[in-house]
C-alpha cells in the first residue's frame, strides 16, 4: 500500500512540476506547485551580464501566485534589463569597479 502511495505522490509532483535548466551548467531549478488543479505560475530568470568588464550573475524567482503569470512573465521580460541598466549606470559612477573599497568610498 505504501509503494501505492509513494508512486501516486511521485507523479503528482511530476505532474505539477517545473524544470529548468539555466543557461550555466550550475544554475537548475525546480518549481511545483502544491495542488494539481493549478498551473505553475512561477517564472524564474538566470542571466550572465558583463558590466564594465565584471562577471554578474543574475537569479529571480518571480511568483505569479497573486496578480497571475501574465505579470510574473511581464517582469520576468522587463525586470532584468532594468536592474541591468540601472547597474550598469551605478558602477560607471563609482569608476568603472564595483568592489568593497570602492563600496564603502561611495556608499550605496
Amino acid at each position: 500500500m505504501n509503494e501505492l502511495r509513494d508512486a501516486h505522490v511521485r507523479q503528482t509532483i511530476y505532474k505539477n512540476c517545473f524544470q529548468s535548466k539555466g543557461p550555466f551548467e550550475t544554475v537548475h531549478c525546480v518549481s511545483f506547485q502544491p495542488r494539481e488543479w493549478k498551473d505553475n505560475q512561477d517564472r524564474v530568470v538566470t542571466e550572465r551580464w558583463d558590466v564594465c568588464g565584471q562577471e554578474w550573475l543574475f537569479l529571480a524567482v518571480l511568483d505569479g501566485s497573486h496578480f497571475g503569470p501574465q505579470t510574473a512573465t511581464c517582469t520576468s521580460r522587463a525586470l532584468p534589463t532594468y536592474i541591468r541598466k540601472k547597474l550598469r549606470a551605478y558602477v560607471e559612477g563609482v569608476g568603472g569597479r564595483l568592489d568593497r573599497t570602492n563600496l564603502n568610498q561611495h556608499e550605496a
